[in-house]
């Protein structure tokens, strides 16, 4: 929360307000360090094109539009250059020597002016074509999900299932970058735990999630309330690994948090003894408990 000062506006901004009045400007303001853009490059599409799939140009141009074209025709990446411009493709022709500062890309996009779509004379920004996909199987051992249609609004009564698998040798660490969902929405982490479901919800209260074992699926439930004007999530995954499971038997009574499954690198676990003696342990980079 910023309130007006000298040092913040170079002068305070209800000067002009006549008379003795109490006033002041307070400013809200959050700054989210969106992982999505691969940079801003240089294109010849006459003659050494970068991207070299599907092409098009469009008088409402949007991230998101480009994104979902290039999406459907199941194009690797997807680029905006000249403000209406989207280009597909697979693979990125030359890419290192034709890299430029992403402040090169910088002209709005005729769809939306609070978007910027590449810049003049062929500067194009590339994007993976699988943000703001409507769910799907992931595999490698991290990565990022955004809502559906992302950087857009998501569209009312979507339901988007992301599988994720990291292997057996580690466990699931959820982090949400972004999350601003409408209250008709619902965000979950659905993990079978010894042959019982369990659904932890992501809202404002619980905002990390780790598993204990590696496959979760990601659900998410769009309500009916017309598209949805609020930005969406970004969340965050990666493969942690883990130290296994400590089990109640012998001279244990008890293990809290008692899920029965792996403790990942940085967890604690508080186990409860026969004797009375409480012993709190954490599962260190070696994948040992200490």
């Amino acid at each position: 929360t910023l309130e007006a000062s000298d040092e913040m506006f170079g002068g305070n901004p209800c000067d002009h307000i006549q008379g003795d009045v109490e006033t002041y400007l307070r400013v809200e303001h959050r700054c989210i360090n969106v992982p999505m853009s691969l940079s801003c490059y240089q294109d010849d599409p006459a003659y050494n094109p970068l991207l070299s799939g599907v092409a098009t140009s469009k008088s409402n141009m949007t991230i998101q539009k480009c994104l979902s074209l290039c999406r459907s025709q199941r194009y690797k990446y997807a680029g905006v250059v000249n403000r209406h411009g989207c280009r597909c493709g697979n693979q990125l022709q030359d890419a290192a020597s034709r890299r430029l500062p992403i402040t090169d890309c910088t002209a709005t996009c005729a769809g939306d002016d609070l978007q910027l779509c590449g810049g003049s004379s062929q500067k194009m920004e590339i994007f993976e074509a699988s943000i703001g996909a409507c769910g799907g199987d992931l595999n490698a051992t991290d990565g990022i999900l955004y809502s559906p249609d992302f950087p857009g609004p998501y569209q009312n009564n979507q339901n988007c299932t992301w599988n994720i698998q990291v292997g057996s040798a580690n466990v699931v660490r959820i982090s949400s970058e972004l999350l601003d969902l409408s209250t008709d929405d619902s965000l979950a982490v659905v993990e079978e735990r010894s042959s019982q479901t369990v659904v932890t919800v992501v809202n404002g209260t619980v905002t990390e999630y780790t598993s204990v074992s590696g496959n979760v699926s990601v659900q998410f439930r769009a309500g009916s309330r017309g598209a949805q004007q609020t930005p969406g999530f970004i969340l965050r995954y990666e493969g942690v690994a883990h130290c296994g499971a400590i089990a109640v038997v012998d001279e244990v009574t008890s293990v809290s948090p008692s899920h029965g499954g792996n403790f990942a690198i940085g967890q604690q676990v508080t186990i409860s003894c026969k004797n009375g003696q409480n012993v709190t342990v954490e599962c260190q980079g070696n994948e040992q408990f200490n």
